[in-house]
């Protein structure tokens, strides 16, 4: 199975600012995601394109970090971040949100594999089998299990109401 591109969908029963708020809290993310643990935010205030951020992440017993560049921070209707590792990069993870004619939003997230040919393809798919445990297409796969249960996370937070953000940039416990 060589897929390079997923996309997941679903319907979110709130509008698109609390969407767009939800996915770009870093901290809260780690509550939706089997993988995401948190990460290291090195930005104050609204997210923007360019911030860098490390995100930790865990299969198992396994735990590893992604360095991370924002690419996009278009409130409310698209983030969408970068993350590599060891320099060279993995993935392009994209949220775009819509208005819905209910008042809710429609949520789409995109993966991108942006390991590519070459040499550097080839370190950075060894290097994520050595981290995650996992070959490229179980990779593919996980993530595609993970897109789904992300969304239907999100979508259940958000239809039960507003929660608080934790703090930025704490890595809750696992």
């Amino acid at each position: 199975m060589s897929v390079d591109t997923l996309s997941v969908s679903a319907h979110v029963g709130a509008p698109p600012e609390v969407v767009y708020d939800a996915v770009t809290d870093l901290a809260r993310m780690a509550s939706w995601s089997d993988e995401y643990v948190g990460s290291w935010r090195f930005w104050r205030g609204a997210t923007r394109p360019g911030a860098r951020f490390v995100g930790w992440n865990r299969n198992g017993r396994r735990i590893w970090c992604t360095t991370c560049r924002v690419i996009a921070a278009d409130r409310p209707t698209l983030f969408a971040f970068d993350s590599g590792i060891l320099g060279l990069p993995a993935a392009r993870w994209t949220y775009s949100i819509r208005a819905a004619p209910d008042g809710g939003s429609e949520v789409v997230e995109d993966w991108h594999d942006l390991r590519g040919a070459g040499w550097a393809g080839s370190l950075t798919r060894w290097l994520g089998r050595v981290f995650t445990g996992t070959t490229v297409d179980v990779r593919v796969q996980r993530n595609a299990r993970g897109m789904r249960l992300t969304l239907d996370r999100l979508a259940a937070e958000l239809r039960a109401g507003p929660h608080p953000a934790a703090p930025p940039g704490r890595i809750p416990a696992p």
